[in-house]
């Protein structure tokens, strides 16, 4: 053999040992993998039939630990608790206004001391038996609550779990949660009434809370506004009971505002906005060049929208700044404020910035008279019936417009009120129609009924108008039923920066 042979085959031998060890490695990883997983499965199959037997697994005496035991009645819940060595803790029982992001303020107490409890709580409300909440541990009655019946008046409609409000990360020990209950109040529709509204976890509604906590730490009530952490998108920025601003995804240049309170998802306030320029529109719905709103913090308009929890604040601003494909000469800036003290409204105004030098004048479309049924205005002296104000057809749904002249007292607020003429939710209103139903294929709010007014500075010299429909804009040649709606009102205002314009909504009274 030459020696050119002699490194060839020296060369395969080394190459074979190395694969043979390679596959010996593979292998082995393979097995290694397989082992672990069965481990997993073996793992989550314990700790599924533990939960289905309902016995307390403790891994770690020094970690509070419990299990939710299986219901013999409705009205019962009852867990085991392991409480750890150390100080003692406190289980209590809060019944009051809850969310969410809520603690209720009353609070019953008692001490749990380190060992295993057998917990139970007897929860009774109902609006015919009364209300009443007994907690027991090793069967022994520790705390007894008896709500007024006036708690829930009406009785509820509906309840839903809590879970414990999200915070700050801490090392102190998390309170532990056994259970947590918020009703949703039945509205007086009248016996032969169904309402189906939605329901906002974070709307606050009469409910309870039973937790084990550390007996010196207390908490501070939740904060009436919302856009402090994740609740920016979907649930929006504002009044956690009042008006919320919320982007909308099928029409992005609207300012959308929803009432979660009034238990529906749809818009109670759609506002158009007009930027003019020496008699020019620069920025309108029909802007090609226009991408989007950007919430920020300031009228600047670096940072992106991130608000600071501070317990005594009881204002909050948010700024919306107009985007677009293209470069643009004039940007505007559009200011938002929610005020504690003002539950049901919302401020709007043009920011205070070099951004909105520019703009002379400022038109407002309101819409959404044909979802809300618009049909009364009161302003001032006058007064406004849809259904009254004439008996003349419009060739088509465009509608008329009717100039208002409303006037303020001394130098007080214009003021512009306006509402549905029905006193029963809307969805009722259009199930109950006689048959064939004339709403159907037009859709209607399915919250509460609202009322709406809007306070104008007289500094703006507002010119008022409205605009009045009798044919849906989706069903052409269909007469609206119910007679014709205010479909929307226009403001134009002087482009000032100084003054507000509130806008409100707020539940309408019920008559069954």
């Amino acid at each position: 053999m030459n020696n050119l042979d002699e490194r060839n085959h020296r060369k395969w031998k080394f190459s074979l040992r190395h694969l043979l060890t390679l596959t010996a490695l593979a292998a082995l990883f393979i097995a290694v993998a397989i082992a672990y997983r069965k481990n997993e499965s073996l793992n989550q199959s314990r700790a599924a039939l533990l939960s289905l037997s309902s016995r307390l697994d403790v891994t770690d005496e020094d970690k509070l630990t419990h299990v939710a035991l299986p219901k013999v009645a409705n009205d019962f819940q009852t867990w085991d608790v392991h409480v750890p060595p150390g100080p003692a803790l406190e289980l209590r029982l809060g019944i009051g206004d809850v969310s969410e992001a809520g603690i209720p303020s009353q609070v019953e107490r008692v001490g749990l001391p380190a060992g295993r409890h057998r917990v139970t709580l007897h929860s009774v409300v109902s609006p015919d038996s009364g209300n009443r909440f007994v907690v027991y541990v090793d069967a022994k009655q520790v705390i007894e609550k008896v709500p007024a019946r006036d708690w829930l008046p009406g009785g509820w409609s509906s309840s839903s779990g809590l879970s414990w409000p999200q915070g700050p990360t801490t090392n102190e020990q998390t309170p532990l949660q056994l259970a947590g209950q918020r009703y949703t109040l039945r509205p007086d529709i009248g016996k032969n009434n169904y309402f189906n509204g939605s329901d906002d976890s974070l709307v606050t509604s009469p409910g309870y809370r039973v937790w084990i906590d550390q007996p010196d730490r207390s908490y501070e009530p939740a904060s009436p506004f919302l856009g402090f952490e994740h609740h920016t998108t979907y649930h929006g920025i504002g009044l956690r009971d009042g008006l919320r601003y919320k982007m909308s995804t099928t029409a992005p240049y609207e300012l959308t505002l929803t009432r979660p309170k009034s238990r529906g998802r749809d818009p109670v306030l759609r506002i158009i906005p007009e930027f003019i320029v020496d008699g020019k529109s620069v920025l309108s719905s029909q802007t090609p060049s226009f991408s989007s709103w950007q919430l920020r913090n300031d009228a600047v308009g670096k940072d992106a929208l991130r608000w600071t929890k501070e317990s005594s604040q009881t204002v909050y601003n948010a700024f919306l700044h107009a985007t677009f494909k293209s470069d643009e000469d004039v940007k505007p800036v559009i200011e938002l404020k929610w005020d504690a003290d003002k539950p049901s409204e919302v401020g709007l105004r043009l920011a205070q910035t070099p951004a909105n030098e520019r703009i002379t004048r400022l038109r407002l479309r309101i819409v959404g008279g044909t979802k809300h049924l618009w049909r009364k205005i009161d302003a001032g002296k006058q007064k406004l019936d849809s259904k009254k104000e004439s008996d003349e057809k419009p060739a088509d749904s465009s509608g008329m417009t009717i100039s208002l002249d409303p006037v303020g007292e001394g130098d007080g607020d214009i003021q512009i009120n306006w509402q549905t003429d029905q006193s029963l939710p809307l969805q009722v209103v259009q199930r109950n129609r006689v048959k064939p139903n004339p709403y159907s294929g037009v859709s209607l709010y399915q919250g509460l009924p609202l009322k709406f007014a809007a306070r104008i500075p007289k500094s703006l010299a507002p010119s008022i108008s409205v605009t009045r429909i009798n044919q849906h804009p989706t069903l052409p040649d269909t007469p609206f039923p119910g007679g014709a709606v205010f479909g929307e009102i226009q403001m134009e205002l002087k482009a000032e920066q100084d003054d507000w314009i509130w806008l409100q909504a707020q539940d309408l009274k019920i008559t069954p």
